[in-house]
């Protein structure tokens, strides 16, 4: 139902809404999307802390079976703040990457999008909380 949402509506105000966000799946078992998801992405980003990695890093990873791509994991013993610092340590790794994969909530979903905007680079989340 949310991904008809997505795709836009006519709505009773009379305009047309659409959103940016090209599919979301949210279900058990969601992350076996991912493998079709990342068809078109050749080297992709993946960035988590080691506490969202430990939870669903290997999921993670086995949905890229094939890709090219390279982990940021950020200390998980202190609490990630989406600043200036955390902006520029995944911009610097960024480079020759065509996708940024998030692992965790929140702050990391906040980092990527960020990220994301600013580099063109496009991003998904594989959320490990319901925020």
């Amino acid at each position: 139902m949310i991904n008809q949402y997505l795709a836009g509506f006519d709505c009773t105000c009379g305009k047309h809404h659409s959103c940016p966000v090209d599919y979301v799946a949210i279900e058990h078992g969601a992350i076996s999307h991912l493998t079709r998801l990342c068809e078109k992405y050749q080297n992709i980003l993946v960035v988590a802390d080691e506490n969202t990695f430990r939870a669903a890093g290997a999921k993670t990873e086995a949905a890229l079976q094939g890709k090219q791509y390279s982990k940021l994991i950020f200390d998980g013993s202190t609490i990630l703040i989406p600043n200036e610092i955390a902006v520029e340590r995944v911009q610097k790794e960024l480079p020759g990457h065509d996708l940024i994969i998030g692992i965790g909530s929140g702050v990391m979903q906040d980092l990527c999008k960020y990220v994301s905007f600013f580099s063109g680079v496009p991003y998904f989340v594989i959320a490990t909380a319901p925020s």
